[in-house]
């Protein structure tokens, strides 16, 4: 009983009434459809918050790297090369685009192992910033193409700065998901952020009737490909979260450091070490156990059945399929609601049953 009242009162708490009177309005005038103002002062805030030129917004993720693949034009058959640590539904794209995928290796340190790769160049490197580590490209570079595109998806790694940027300005195109718990989220919905004039152009034109910068503004429903667009009042929600990103992300972070800490004193393997990049939003906190682990508060993802299910050159060795078995991540949600003291026990319950 006193937990559930503990939680009405952090709900009540973290309610917020002017995002209640604003959806409230919005939805009484029904100014939530085609492209109204405020998904445009949104798109703006969030390029000046990363420090872009340009932001578009989409209807998610998935939807937002379909958009940047197509404003690139590259040909059919281009070289694709993506880490294995990728979101199934962005290979699915560059599936479709008929492009020669491979993938690269991550080490259980998360650095790249370039072993698996053949001796040629590539024109585009897609990667993911998996649990909020950034994955450095400088030691991928020289089997990239002189023209090669870089595009990034990071939708678990906001406020990343490496040399004084934003980790997103090391990419041609930035991508990120505002889907469910996301640091921004919308409840639906995903977001571009380029300094390439081009390429936004391209994406409104092919995929956002009713912008103002559409070429066809004045033809209904005028595009020249799939309709992408975001729905206007996940730009309402994501603008709400945007404004307590930053303490969030420190806090997390911070407490991330310190199970990590803990982690190292109980000889847990893990990726983080004290040159690690990390934004505050994961999946969870990634480690590596050779034994098998069963918990509420623990998860596994199989990237290695997904590289095989999707056809991609296939993860044949043993030190391959080992990183798959052993890696584990603790819930994030389950981080973000529990004192450091709770967590701790939860973890050596965990250990200790195991052991």
């Amino acid at each position: 009983m006193i937990k559930f009242f503990d939680k009405i009162l952090t709900i009540l708490k973290n309610f917020d009434f002017f995002l209640f009177f604003r959806l409230n309005l919005i939805i009484l005038k029904k100014n939530y459809s085609k492209y109204p103002n405020y998904v445009e002062e949104f798109e703006k805030t969030l390029a000046k918050k990363f420090n872009f030129k340009y932001c578009l917004s989409f209807s998610s993720g998935t939807a937002a790297f379909y958009a940047s693949i197509l404003s690139l034009n590259l040909k059919r058959k281009s070289k694709v090369l993506i880490s294995v640590l990728t979101f199934p539904s962005v290979i699915e794209i560059l599936k479709k685009q008929d492009f020669d995928i491979s993938y690269i290796n991550v080490d259980k340190n998360f650095k790249f192992d370039l072993s698996n790769l053949k001796n040629e160049k590539y024109d585009l490197l897609v990667l993911t910033h998996p649990f909020g580590f950034y994955l450095d490209v400088e030691n991928i570079n020289k089997v990239l193409d002189g023209k090669k595109k870089i595009i990034f998806d990071s939708s678990h790694s906001q406020g990343i700065e490496i040399e004084g940027k934003d980790h997103m300005k090391f990419a041609d195109i930035s991508f990120m998901s505002l889907q469910g718990n996301k640091a921004i989220s919308g409840g639906e919905g995903g977001v571009i952020f380029t300094d390439n004039e081009h390429s936004y152009l391209q994406m409104i034109n092919n995929h956002h009737p009713g912008h103002k910068k559409n070429i066809k503004l004045k033809v209904a429903g005028g595009i020249n490909d799939l309709k992408l667009r975001m729905h206007p009042l996940a730009a309402i929600l994501a603008k709400y979260d945007l404004k307590k990103f930053e303490n969030r992300n420190k806090e997390l972070i911070k407490k991330i450091k310190l199970m990590y800490d803990y982690l190292d004193n109980l000889g847990i393997q893990h990726p983080y070490n004290e040159n690690s990049k990390i934004g505050g939003f994961h999946f969870g906190i990634p480690f590596f156990y050779k034994k098998n682990l069963s918990s509420k508060y623990i998860k596994k993802y199989n990237w290695h059945e997904n590289l095989r299910s999707l056809e991609i050159k296939s993860v044949s060795s043993e030190s391959e399929v080992t990183f798959f078995k052993e890696l584990y991540f603790f819930d994030l949600e389950w981080i973000k609601r529990e004192n450091i003291s709770n967590l701790k026990k939860e973890i050596n319950k965990i250990f200790k049953d195991v052991n």
